[in-house]
């Protein structure tokens, strides 16, 4: 009997563990959406991270290489074009106010939602980066530094990242 549930325990931990560890991911992920670097969202992010290093890694590996998951994408261009369509009525009614003409003179709607995507994928990136310095290995140093060649708006980040890689 006690084999047999000491069998059942390590039958079962993995699916523990894997459970944990994507609920952990989803976390991850998360918290990515949002400016990781300051204040308390920067310890949320690095115990995130730190809590399964390996998966962390990936998930912002494949960040770097593939930019922000696919659903995230959908679901911010949705959202920015219902804030636009709010905010294009509002500057109908307004059009007397100047910043509500400069809303309406600023490019439209696609122009609108590509801000938003380019804005949430800047900042998936950087957390990206930043995560790395976190739990990256020696070798990622070289997609940091083609993200970097690539936008150099990332550089602050980056040298931080490059130089917490190279301590480990």
């Amino acid at each position: 009997m006690r084999s047999a549930l000491f069998a059942l325990v390590l039958a079962v931990a993995p699916l523990h563990a894997a459970a944990q560890s994507s609920e952990g991911l989803r976390h991850l992920l998360a918290l990515m959406a949002n400016d990781c670097a300051i204040g308390g969202a920067r310890e949320r992010f690095r115990l995130a991270a730190e809590a399964d290093p390996a998966a962390a890694r990936r998930l912002f590996v494949a960040t770097l290489e593939a930019g922000p998951p696919a659903e995230t994408l959908d679901s911010v261009r949705a959202a920015a074009a219902a804030d636009h369509e709010r905010l294009a009525a509002w500057a109908e009614r307004n059009r007397d106010k100047a910043h509500a003409r400069a809303f309406l003179a600023d490019g439209g709607q696609g122009a609108y939602v590509t801000r938003a995507v380019r804005s949430i994928e800047l900042v998936f990136r950087g957390n990206a980066i930043m995560g790395l310095g976190l739990v990256g290995r020696s070798d990622d140093r070289a997609l940091v530094a083609s993200v970097v060649s690539e936008d150099p708006r990332y550089e602050a980040l980056a040298r931080n990242a490059l130089a917490a890689m190279l301590g480990r």
